[in-house]
């Protein structure tokens, strides 16, 4: 009998450590820890790395060509960026929609041709700010979004009456600007980011190794799963 008891108390000793046994954690190692480069800004759009941005004003702006201008100038302007929507967009709707504009308002345009003319200082210096109106307009990496504008402002422009053409310069202009100043800040962004990456002050992101963690036989039989950031 007492020989049983023995035998009993051992076998309770012996599933009492195996128990214990399989509740001690095993502590795995720390990560190792490596640097990720940040990689170097790009452009926005595609855009090359040397374009020239308008000069920015006091309230943060860009000093765009469509900024302040009288009547005359605006209603001349908002005709020159649905001319070269017309001749860029590949879109036949919207070379209709301007061909319809610039007929059904020819006087208000012909006025407004004159205005701008004579508040450029005559025809040398009209022709010379036309040219750079123009390239404005034709910017490569704004014309979708130029293009789309152009198409909402042109078809507004077929139902405008006769009366009411100057209010469409007043409200459509803005809208075909928007891209180009929407571009500018992401380009200013860019090259605010270039500069920081070139001197080195954009801190490192980190992620795990992950070469080392699948090394480790802890992290394998537990099938835990690391993800990089």
């Amino acid at each position: 009998m007492r020989i049983r008891v023995c035998v009993a108390a051992a076998a309770v000793v012996l599933s009492g450590c195996a128990k214990e046994r399989e509740s001690v954690a095993v502590v795995a190692p720390p990560p190792v820890v490596a640097t990720v480069p940040v990689a170097k800004p790009v452009p926005p759009a595609g855009a090359a790395a040397n374009i020239i941005l308008p000069a920015r004003l006091a309230d943060g702006s860009f000093d765009t060509p469509n900024r302040a201008l009288g009547d005359a100038a605006m209603l001349w302007h908002l005709r020159a960026a649905l001319n070269v929507a017309a001749l860029r967009c590949n879109d036949q709707a919207l070379i209709d929609a301007y061909n319809g504009f610039v007929r059904t308002h020819a006087k208000a345009l012909a006025k407004a041709h004159d205005g701008t003319m004579a508040g450029s200082g005559g025809q040398a210096a009209f022709d010379g700010r036309m040219t750079k109106l123009y390239n404005y307009f034709a910017l490569p990496p704004v014309q979708d979004a130029f293009c789309a504008a152009a198409t909402t402002i042109a078809t507004e422009a077929t139902t405008t009456p006769l009366g009411e053409v100057q209010r469409l310069a007043t409200l459509g202009l803005p809208v075909l600007d928007a891209p180009f100043t929407n571009f500018f800040a992401r380009y200013a962004s860019y090259r605010a980011d270039l500069a920081a990456w070139q001197a080195g002050q954009v801190a490192p992101r980190l992620a795990y190794d992950m070469t080392v963690m699948s090394a480790d036989p802890i992290a394998r039989r537990s099938g835990i799963a690391v993800a990089s950031r």
